[in-house]
């Protein structure tokens, strides 16, 4: 167990999948039709589309057009031809939905969500109050993709979308009554808050980086709020799974971020990066690793006061 400045980190076990939740979210289950961050040094948004299973992210897509975005992979809330909306109609929507849901939202005393999610929440108190909600209502659910860079690299990569893989038996309608707890509303196929600028979806799992599907979450604690993530290593991984499968340059500084702010274990990096085939990338992170640790030893050195 590790201690990572107030928060208590606890690695633990995938537990074996129910054979029996065929029609749960951790399987993939059709739904119906409508189912379909602090900041910190010099901050960059990235194109973060979550990840798919096989080649590529923890529940990541794969890129397309000229900006190497990440296109979406069926998820079972993606809804097969929905265009996004911008962030100001999704806002307008989502409290004009949240008004006419209120009653739906409110939650017996054992349910209350001990964080109340505002315009100014950070990623990671978002992650914090959801991952905690889906827990409380029994609902395993690991968080992936861009959320977890953000919060690994102290938020120097930034993210509005936050992915999450059930690794239980639940329903739309579980997830509905526990995502409501804490203010959100499913509007196409994500689940959007009426104050935050940040949207909630579930893609489809297994939750697997590449060809690896062994995959340990963490749970990481705040105060008396838990959630599941992955780890920094596993984070790191995960950003260099697109890198490695479809040179996205972009995830590959991602990874170096988290590499550079936390104890990664580059040896399981390293065996994992020779499964992928992809051992000159390896070599490449290593060396950028290498580079950009030494570079923030610098600053962090640097007398108080001088540029």
């Amino acid at each position: 167990m590790t201690n990572y400045v107030g928060r208590e980190i606890v690695p633990l076990r995938e537990p074996e999948s129910d054979p029996d939740a065929d029609r749960s979210l951790a399987d993939g289950g059709e739904l119906s039709a409508r189912a379909g961050s602090s900041n910190g040094g010099a901050a960059f948004r990235g194109s973060e589309r979550s990840p798919g299973t096989g080649k590529g992210c923890a529940g990541r897509r794969t890129p397309s057009g000229t900006d190497a975005a990440l296109s979406p992979q069926p998820a079972l809330f993606r809804a097969q031809g929905a265009r996004s909306p911008s962030s100001e109609a999704r806002l307008a929507g989502a409290r004009a939905g949240g008004e006419r849901s209120a009653a739906a939202a409110s939650s017996p005393p054992d349910r209350k969500a001990d964080l109340t999610i505002t315009a100014k929440s950070s990623l990671e108190q978002v992650a914090q109050a959801v991952g905690d909600a889906l827990r409380r209502a029994g609902i395993r659910a690991v968080l992936t993709g861009g959320a977890c860079a953000g919060i690994h690299s102290g938020g120097e990569y930034q993210s509005e979308d936050l992915d999450l893989i059930v690794q239980s038996a639940s329903t739309r309608q579980d997830l509905d009554r526990a995502m409501a707890t804490v203010g959100f509303v499913l509007e196409g196929d994500r689940y959007v808050h009426p104050e935050s600028p940040f949207f909630v979806e579930f893609p489809r799992g297994p939750l697997s980086i590449g060809e690896d599907v062994r995959i340990e979450p963490i749970s990481i604690k705040t105060g008396n709020r838990e959630f599941l993530a992955l780890s920094a290593t596993d984070s790191c991984r995960d950003r260099l799974a697109a890198f490695y499968h479809w040179r996205d340059r972009s995830s590959l500084e991602t990874a170096v971020l988290i590499a550079a702010r936390n104890r990664v274990d580059m040896r399981k990096i390293e065996e994992w990066s020779r499964g992928e085939g992809a051992e000159s990338g390896f070599r490449e992170f290593q060396d950028e690793v290498k580079a950009a640790r030494k570079r923030r030893g610098k600053r962090e050195k640097r007398p108080r006061g001088t540029k």
